[in-house]
């Protein structure tokens, strides 16, 4: 059992075997093995941690040991070391590799037409993925100078997208402004008296002051405005009352 665990570069410290022996105190421990990398205790029990493997102690003595020799530590150290060194070569090989084939690639995107002229957002999106794939290759610039002129594109459609809602309330309140107009241009005219007519100025007014128009055997008229009145009633027209002007409601050709 001892040679075997010798062999396999795993000492269960017996005691006298190693300088940290079931027994030995913490202090012990610590000069033969140096600081602890890491601990747990839980009571009055404690399990230390070193490069060359953990020891366990019960009221600050040695229980057990799962040791290997200082040999065989430098060894796995150095393994590890390699091992690393390894992964880091690789990953600079695949980093050179990536490099070399994105710098290609946006040899190719920079002078392609289709790609330049396509819609902001596919072109976005595609330097996006090129930032994924291809994170040693820097297109902060492309990027960000895409994001920019998606930002005005977005800020020019609004601006239109107003412009263009304007122009048709505007256009709306000048076609209700020249149907008013041409209502108003429309008013009737109405024969006043054999020969005479008069024309509306607004449909609820008699214009004020004498008119020759409006004389019956040498009587001028009067000023006479109307009051209220519903809209069946309307238009009104002037309709003689004896030497007065009155307001009558009057039909296109009903006779005086």
């Amino acid at each position: 059992m001892w040679g075997l665990a010798l062999a396999a570069g795993v000492v269960f410290a017996p005691a006298g075997a190693l300088a940290v022996g079931v027994g030995a105190s913490r202090a012990d421990v610590i000069a033969e093995l140096g600081d602890p990398v890491g601990a747990i205790t839980l009571a009055d029990e404690e399990l230390l941690y070193f490069d060359r493997g953990s020891v366990r102690l019960r009221g600050g003595r040695v229980t057990s040991a799962q040791l290997v020799t200082a040999d065989e530590a430098r060894r796995r150290r150095e393994a590890e070391a390699a091992a690393s060194a390894r992964a880091a070569a690789s990953a600079a090989a695949s980093a050179a590799r990536r490099k070399a084939e994105g710098e290609a690639v946006l040899r190719v995107w920079l002078e392609d037409p289709a790609f330049r002229s396509a819609p902001l957002p596919e072109q976005a999106a595609r330097w996006e993925a090129f930032a994924r794939r291809y994170p040693e290759v820097p297109i902060a610039g492309y990027l960000s100078e895409v994001t920019r002129r998606m930002e005005d594109q977005r800020v020019r459609e609004e601006q239109e997208r107003r412009i263009a809602m304007l122009e048709f309330r505007a256009a709306q309140a000048e076609q209700a402004a020249s149907a008013a107009r041409e209502q108003a241009s429309r008013f009737p005219a109405y024969m006043m008296a054999p020969g005479r007519t008069i024309y509306y100025v607004s449909p609820w007014t008699v214009p004020g002051g004498p008119f020759g128009e409006c004389r019956e055997k040498g009587t001028s008229a009067g000023s006479v405005r109307t009051g209220s009145s519903g809209s069946s009633s309307w238009p009104y027209d002037f309709g003689m009352r004896g030497s007065g002007v009155g307001i009558s409601p009057r039909r296109p050709g009903m006779a005086w």
